[in-house]
């Protein structure tokens, strides 16, 4: 089966992620059924895919009425038996692994055998998803970013039974979607952003921990040299470009400099025992007073729009290059 012969999709819950991988199926022509088990979720979801088309919309990049076409697809239910007859599922429910568990054991009852089944998990390796299923080799990964309806990747996960054939079906949909798929080919923890995004992580704490500088220039130092080529060059290519010679030299002296922490730190130990968990409680490394935090995701996702017409338009250029 093509990806475009997929006839309905099942995503299995309505968060921010689930409503925007419902609304990527809708707009590339797929009846949906988003499910959740609150009605006032999937009332949330059906506002926030809205406001994600409304960004869209003002970026060119989709028209009000592919907008509307694609809501009208888009069927809400809370009785998990209206997944039935779909021909690919999208998990999307809390990281919790004994609910992911009992919830593919319960879809395998619904759905034909020879159906996909997905999960966005974060990090839960795949192979624990699979441990009760009747069908392992149908279970696979596909990690999406947030926001989904913006940012290109997805990490198409492996685990030690998914079948060869079912991960590059994953990466079919992924690419008929739009969206830029990576292979995990060993199920480890955090599979490969997870695992890159929280080494940065580690570091950044290290670094304001032991008073070397603070939360506001570890950020600017970020978003203003390395994190300001990421965009165009990954670390890698990067290396190249420098010359690894160059690299080599620096890590011999800096690798044993770096935080090897094997716990979070200390800091954020406290700021989350005391109630502090960023923008959601008004206060984390920074604060947000009245509307400062939704302000920030507005205008983030303007730059990410930006961000994401460069894209697409380097990867028309490539495939133009390629004769594609």
């Amino acid at each position: 089966m093509h990806p475009s012969d997929l006839q309905r999709i099942a995503v299995i819950g309505a968060g921010t992620m689930g409503a925007g991988i419902a609304q990527r199926f809708a707009e590339a022509g797929h009846e949906v059924v988003l499910w959740s088990r609150s009605a006032a979720t999937l009332q949330r979801a059906r506002e926030r895919i809205a406001k994600n088309q409304a960004l869209l919309i003002e970026g060119e990049l989709l028209t009000a009425s592919v907008a509307q076409e694609a809501r009208a697809r888009i069927r809400c239910t809370t009785d998990l038996q209206d997944v039935q007859g779909a021909d690919f599922v999208s998990e999307n429910v809390v990281e919790n692994a004994d609910v992911k568990q009992d919830l593919f054991v319960a879809l395998e009852g619904l759905v034909a055998e020879e159906v996909v089944l997905s999960s966005n998990t974060s990090g839960i390796p795949i192979t624990t998803l699979q441990a009760k299923c009747a069908r392992p080799q149908r279970i696979v990964g596909m990690h999406w970013w947030n926001p989904p309806h913006l940012i290109p990747l997805v990490e198409v996960t492996k685990g030690a039974q998914t079948s060869d054939e079912v991960v590059q079906f994953a990466c079919a949909v992924c690419r008929h979607l739009g969206k830029r798929p990576v292979i995990v080919r060993r199920d480890v923890p955090g599979f490969i952003g997870n695992r890159l995004q929280f080494a940065v992580v580690r570091e950044c704490l290290w670094l304001i921990e032991n008073g070397v500088a603070t939360p506001e220039d570890v950020d600017a130092a970020m978003q203003f040299s390395y994190g300001f080529r990421l965009p165009v060059l990954g670390p890698l290519l990067s290396n190249d470009l420098s010359g690894l010679d160059v690299i080599l030299t620096i890590a011999d002296y800096l690798f044993p400099a770096l935080s090897d922490a094997k716990e979070p730190s200390a800091m954020l130990q406290d700021l989350v025992a005391q109630g502090h968990y960023g923008a959601k409680t008004g206060k984390g490394w920074y604060e947000y007073p009245d509307d400062l935090a939704e302000r920030l995701i507005v205008e983030r996702d303007r730059q990410f729009l930006q961000l994401l017409k460069l894209n697409l338009g380097a990867m028309a250029r490539a495939k133009e290059a390629m004769g594609q």
